[in-house]
């Protein structure tokens, strides 16, 4: 689409010619419309249109507002995405990308944001980590990264495995938030919360010894800050019925130490609590 062009158009602003009714008084004539003008203007209208899938009718006048109407609601039934990009690679996001998923489909990538005071408040990066070994997010700016779950401020984000974290702009920082957990759903498994609570749980093969023998059990993964709770329960043989025969030593953020009390080749299932 272009502004009127012909030569009888008010260049008042050189920038943004417009039309005038012309002063006769003056010598000044009325803007001539032009049929490049009007077809530019009409076509423009009617792209609108005919994208949202709407028949232009003679004589209708809701047909560009029907039309506005569709195309939204077509978004919004679509997602609020900008869009989306699987990364095998190390990337640098720019400001261009604003809106966009970013899923993170190999070992040990980095994603470089770009500088939050340099691009509008609101601003929104979403980014999956699917890999194995995790994948980590990084601000050029000092402390530009508040964890909203941990409270904690930083340069450098690790994201968990299998998990969506959200990054919005607010305040020339990027407020962070998980918004899908990491998870492991095997017979020694954890679950990460949005909330950063995990909870983690598992079974002990066959224990031999008795009469205060012990043994250590290695979480899935280690609690960032602590293990709160610890608990289990006798597995087996079938004479084990409870946890009365298993005793906790210790724990600490990647594991506890029991001791067995007088059950020979038994074996328990335990859960525990952390963040």
């Amino acid at each position: 689409m272009h502004r009127i062009d012909h030569p009888t158009a008010d260049i008042t602003d050189p920038a943004k010619p417009k039309f005038t009714e012309g002063n006769p008084a003056l010598g000044t004539p009325a803007t001539i419309l032009t049929d490049d003008w009007l077809n530019d203007v009409q076509e423009n209208l009617l792209k609108v249109i005919e994208t949202a899938g709407i028949s232009e009718t003679k004589g209708d006048d809701g047909d560009l507002l029907d039309a506005i109407n569709a195309l939204i609601a077509a978004a919004a039934s679509a997602g609020n995405y900008a869009g989306s990009e699987i990364l095998v690679a190390n990337r640098t996001v720019t400001n261009a990308d604003r809106g966009m998923y970013f899923h993170v489909n190999a070992n040990g990538i980095v994603v470089t944001l770009p500088n939050p005071t340099l691009v509008p408040a609101g601003t929104t990066f979403m980014i999956g980590c699917g890999s194995n070994t995790g994948c980590t997010v990084t601000s050029p700016l000092a402390n530009g990264i508040y964890n909203i779950n941990s409270n904690v401020v930083t340069t450098t984000l690790p994201l968990g495995l299998r998990s969506v974290y959200r990054f919005v702009v607010a305040g020339g920082q990027y407020h962070v938030d998980q918004v899908g957990g990491e998870f492991s759903l095997s017979a020694n498994g954890y679950q990460r919360l949005p909330s950063g609570l995990i909870v983690q749980w598992g079974t002990t093969g066959t224990i031999t010894g008795y009469g205060g023998s012990s043994g250590t059990i290695t979480f899935p993964i280690a609690f960032p800050t602590t293990s709160i709770y610890v608990n289990f329960i006798g597995d087996g043989p079938a004479t084990v019925g409870n946890n009365t025969n298993f005793a906790l030593s210790t724990r600490n953020s990647s594991g506890f130490s029991f001791v067995n009390a007088y059950i020979n080749n038994a074996s328990f299932r335990w859960f525990a609590i952390g963040y």
